[in-house]
């Protein structure tokens, strides 16, 4: 960890937004503390928003990096990879050579309005929140949190985009 991911990793609360710098892996540090949880905690679903397609792609591919280093090291009981797509990677338990359970991290971009409706989600990870779109709060934002259970977690986090936007009025509210 460098300082800044120390000092996330300290503070967090499970409920947080963050102002964050630039090129500081910031992303890179929540992205594979909730994909931890993902792969250690059988049912586990993990949602990352981006605010547009080319950037999920790159976070879904720090998804895939994390995901082979891990499971090149054999570690035993270490869930396997079944499904692997652009948007989504899933992954199944085994006991005694039978699935009993999988877990799922979904990427998706707040432009998609699609995200966050179709089931529970344990960890939100909300991406350059500054720069979504004004409907992505009410079209995605608001039923992705809905959808989090107590002891959940939803990170909310951006490099800084002026005051006219969703994220610095609630960045505010929560300071």
């Amino acid at each position: 960890y460098n300082a800044i991911q120390a000092d996330a990793n300290a503070t967090e609360t499970g409920m947080d937004i963050w102002v964050k710098p630039a090129q500081v892996g910031f992303s890179t540090e929540r992205i594979a503390k909730r994909l931890k949880s993902t792969l250690t905690v059988p049912g586990t679903n993990t949602v990352l928003i981006a605010y547009e397609d080319f950037i999920t792609e790159r976070l879904l591919s720090k998804v895939t990096f994390f995901y082979t280093h891990l499971a090149q090291l054999g570690i035993p009981g270490f869930p396997e990879m079944f499904h692997n797509s652009q948007y989504e990677k899933s992954f199944r338990f085994y006991v005694n050579d039978k699935v009993y359970a999988t877990s799922s991290i979904y990427i998706a971009s707040a432009r998609s309005y699609v995200a966050g409706r179709a089931e529970t989600i344990h960890h939100l990870l909300l991406d350059e929140r500054a720069f979504y779109t004004p409907a992505a709060t009410e079209n995605i934002v608001v039923p992705a949190v809905d959808r989090v259970p107590e002891g959940g977690t939803v990170d909310t986090f951006s490099t800084p985009h002026g005051e006219d936007n969703d994220f610095c009025i609630e960045y505010r509210l929560a300071r």
